[in-house]
């Protein structure tokens, strides 16, 4: 996933006061950003389009990350089932390691639901096959364990 060593970031909170700028400014997503990677975005839309982006293709499951005023939520919806992960909410603040502990968990879920629903035609074994309800065999000669997109 990320190269950033994570061992004592933490994502700053700021306090806002009267005559600042509204709490929507993305300070926080900006801060993560920095955090992550070491690139300060310069907008809010910068900011949620790399966290959005590094999210989704650094993870094998594509997760994905949606902002409200005071928190990030991220998920994963699993591809051929209609299936989800549960999504995780983070109030800000929080510390980096729970936003990486986040995507971690996400991708447990989402392979822990595609091994549940993705084996192919070996898998299953000779007219067991369910398109989105076949386990994947870990030790199936056709997949390698991998299971098949549905």
């Amino acid at each position: 996933m990320y190269q950033h060593d994570q061992s004592k970031t933490t994502v700053p909170h700021f306090e806002l006061h009267e005559g600042d700028a509204p709490p929507d400014t993305c300070r926080n997503e900006i801060e993560l950003t920095q955090a992550l990677a070491g690139v300060k975005a310069e907008t809010c839309a910068d900011a949620r389009g790399m966290l959005r982006k590094w999210a989704f293709r650094y993870t094998n499951c594509g997760a994905y990350v949606e902002f409200e005023s005071d928190s990030i939520v991220v998920g994963s919806i699993v591809e051929g089932v209609e299936e989800q992960t549960v999504p995780i909410k983070l109030h800000w603040p929080f510390p980096l390691e729970a936003y990486t502990e986040a995507l971690r968990k996400t991708e447990e879920e989402a392979q822990t639901i595609w091994d549940r629903t993705h084996g192919c035609l070996c898998c299953a074994g000779e007219g067991q096959w369910d398109p989105a309800n076949t386990p994947v065999a870990p030790d199936c000669p056709c997949c390698h364990g991998k299971g098949v997109a549905v």
